[in-house]
């Protein structure tokens, strides 16, 4: 998937939990999805639904706001019209025109904002050195579990650059990975999920479809959770 991740460093605007749910709010994911519909789908979660145990229909956690609850909550937060910079990889169209949407969004209820893409060394020494505000990013599960995608949030985890703590949320994923049974670590994974997004620590944007172009007698090819195309099955009818 691909999310909107904030700098948590309490010396940045981004610290302010209201600021970040106005930022989640003002952000049209629909517009995004639309534009980019043959190869991105809305992210309403921030675990993929097709991970293990993770089957979801709902936009549960996909609620709403309107134009007046954004700007209250601009009005409560510490913004002070100082200038946003949000970074992000330029080595694809698709990063930049997320940036640029999120980039008119923001604008559109006041926030002052600059996006800026860079080569991938270049950001990883941007985001270690925590010279950013907001980070578009690229994410996946190294496996297929809930799990994956969430230990990088743990507060002593390496992969947690926004300096994220909550130890509510640490215990939730810990706790629920060593459990026995299965529904009551999806529930704990999932509550883990639910913390995260409350805490409006990312914004999930959306999840990459994979497209497959075969002939019409070509069969066997497989696609796994991943978008990694598996040719072991693969074989090819005999033309008539």
């Amino acid at each position: 998937g691909i999310s909107l991740n904030f700098n948590l460093d309490k010396n940045k605007v981004t610290s302010n939990s209201n600021f970040r749910k106005a930022v989640k709010y003002a952000i049209n994911k629909e517009e995004i999805a639309n534009e980019l519909n043959t190869i991105l789908e809305k992210a309403s979660f921030y675990i993929p639904s097709n991970t293990k145990g993770m089957n979801r229909t709902e936009d549960e956690l996909d609620i709403k706001k309107s134009a007046n609850d954004i700007k209250d909550m601009l009005y409560n937060s510490e913004y002070e019209g100082e200038n946003i910079s949000l970074v992000y990889c330029n080595n694809n169209d698709v990063n930049k025109k997320i940036a640029d949407h999120i980039v008119k969004s923001l604008k559109d209820v006041g926030i002052k904002i600059t996006a800026k893409g860079y080569s991938h060394q270049e950001l990883k020494e941007i985001t270690y050195n925590g010279d950013y505000d907001m980070f578009l990013t690229n994410y996946m599960g190294d496996y297929d579990s809930p799990y994956a995608f969430l230990e990088r949030w743990i507060s002593n985890s390496s992969e947690n650059i926004s300096q994220y703590k909550n130890s509510e949320f640490d215990n939730n994923v810990l706790r629920s990975k060593v459990m026995d049974n299965n529904d009551e670590m999806i529930k704990g994974f999932k509550e883990a999920e639910k913390i995260l997004m409350e805490d409006v620590v990312c914004i999930p944007i959306g999840f990459y479809k994979t497209v497959l172009c075969k002939k019409a007698y070509i069969n066997g090819v497989e696609i796994n959770k991943r978008g990694n195309i598996i040719l072991k099955k693969i074989y090819a009818e005999k033309l008539k």
